[in-house]
């Protein structure tokens, strides 16, 4: 477990790291659902794909008993074409705190590769991993190339899906949670969309943004099995879709 800061709140990670992979090695975030937190972290199939592809794997935490009941991310309200993704220190307390992680990593660049980063989910955790995915990007294109939803996609207000906490439906929400835009930089953004066709309708936000993120021209796959919310989650194939157990990302770990 690593202590650290958002500027605001006192936050934590909590970090696998192989011993045996060479380094420095890629990094891929699991965020939790609402209400969760980073204990335990990591499954047990997305532990043994780290160990055996040679990745570092970081849970995060949301603030607890901050923002209503406790461990949900601080993805902002309003977010629409004109604004973008919004993803200064003003618009939420999780830009200071990515800040933090992104430090504590580069801290130790013989062990992680902070320029090899890819998120994850589920749930609220989705939708935070499709947020931090669009910031990270923004800070610097060429940090990460792929991030993995599953059982929140991309909402936009007035599609007739409804999400906890009216996500997406506030005054002058258009999108929820990211702005979805065209990259055009050397990486990309590739989304790597799961779900299970019994979720409702964060299964439709699942269809949408696999409908909408290749109409800009973005890269991306789509995987949906049966099951409901959060349930059957296929670690290995997420880290299949991000491209963390291909050939080609362990040779370039050699470099």
């Amino acid at each position: 477990m690593v202590s650290l800061s958002d500027g605001t709140y006192d936050r934590c990670i909590s970090v696998i790291t192989p011993t045996s992979a060479v380094k420095p090695m890629p990094v891929l975030f699991w965020f939790h659902g609402a209400g969760g937190n980073a204990a335990h972290c990591g499954p047990d199939d997305l532990v043994e794909a780290a160990e055996k592809h040679g990745f570092a794997l970081v849970c995060g935490e949301a603030t607890q008993n901050v923002f209503g009941s406790g461990g949900e991310w601080d993805i902002p309200a309003k977010i629409t074409d004109e604004s973008g993704t919004p993803c200064d220190n003003s618009d939420s307390v999780e830009v200071g705190y990515w800040k933090s992680i992104l430090n504590h990593l580069k801290q130790s660049p013989e062990i992680y590769d902070a320029q090899k980063l890819f998120t994850s989910g589920c749930s609220m955790g989705s939708a935070f991993s499709g947020y931090s995915a669009n910031c990270l990007k923004h800070w610097d294109s060429q940090q990460i190339s792929a991030f993995a939803t599953h059982s929140t996609g991309l909402k936009y207000k007035g599609d007739g899906n409804r999400l906890p906490s009216n996500w997406g439906e506030c005054d002058g929400c258009q999108w929820w949670p990211f702005a979805p835009v065209k990259y055009t930089d050397s990486l990309g953004l590739k989304a790597c969309i799961f779900d299970n066709t019994g979720d409702g309708d964060f299964y439709k936000t699942s269809q949408y943004l696999a409908e909408k993120w290749p109409q800009l021209g973005n890269p991306s796959e789509s995987h949906f099995a049966d099951g409901g919310h959060c349930q059957n989650i296929p670690y290995t194939d997420i880290v299949d879709c991000l491209g963390l157990s291909t050939t080609q990302t362990l040779s370039s770990m050699t470099v």
